[in-house]
């Protein structure tokens, strides 16, 4: 896979973080947060996700709403397997 669709697939990823992070987007559906970022499929997203950050959105959302701010988040997974696309 080349670099560009990689890295498209990493800004939408953070895209996502972001949205789903955010105090003012939480309640917004999952295929919103998945279509607004780029993605066709709210299943994919979802493994994508998951893949990516080794947490579910569900628990991303609960760790934001806890006050954790989205740096402290990745310290907390760095013990994740490597990103494969």
């Amino acid at each position: 896979m080349g670099a560009r669709p990689r890295r498209r697939r990493t800004r939408a990823l953070a895209c996502a973080r972001r949205l789903l992070a955010s105090a003012r987007h939480t309640t917004l559906p999952i295929a919103v947060v998945a279509a607004r970022c780029g993605f066709t499929s709210p299943s994919h997203f979802t493994r994508r996700f998951r893949g990516a950050y080794a947490t579910t959105l569900s628990e991303w959302r609960r760790l934001a709403r806890n006050r954790e701010t989205i740096e402290e988040v990745p310290d907390r997974i760095l013990g994740a397997p490597p990103v494969r696309w």
